[in-house]
């Protein structure tokens, strides 16, 4: 049991910690950018778009399309609209909308997977401790 624990500390500290070092980077080394909304992507059954294709123009000026995964703050996005954008120079398909990259260091939700990931590593310890694992 506590192996299972551990192993589920180590994997959301994982992941908690590779969320935060690209969310550090854009806001560190992201380009502003306009991207203008091509198409509107819905999965099968679904009436409302999960996913948006974005043009934008990089620094270099070379365009480039990519796709943004839709938060409800964005659902309403239609063709033809623009969004404020970052981009990393060294991955032009990590974006993020302007705004949220601005908001993203003041929310706890980027924090939860490293709380998550030490809470069960505590727990997988306490555990071991318990049964002389």
């Amino acid at each position: 049991m506590p192996y299972a624990f551990a192993f589920i500390g180590v994997l959301f500290t994982v992941m908690g910690a590779v969320v935060q070092r690209n969310d550090r980077r854009l806001r560190n080394l992201g380009r502003p950018a306009v991207a203008v909304v091509e198409e509107r992507v819905f999965r099968p059954g679904q009436s409302r778009p999960t996913s948006v294709i974005l043009n934008f123009e990089m620094e270099n000026g070379a365009a480039h399309s990519t796709s943004l995964v839709l938060t409800d703050a964005f659902r309403s996005l239609q063709v033809g609209d623009r969004l404020d954008i970052v981009y990393d120079p060294a991955n032009v398909n990590a974006i993020r909308a302007a705004d949220s990259v601005a908001r993203r260091p003041t929310l706890f939700g980027d924090r939860i997977l490293l709380v998550i990931g030490c809470a069960f590593l505590v727990a997988a310890a306490a555990a071991g401790a318990v049964w002389g694992w």
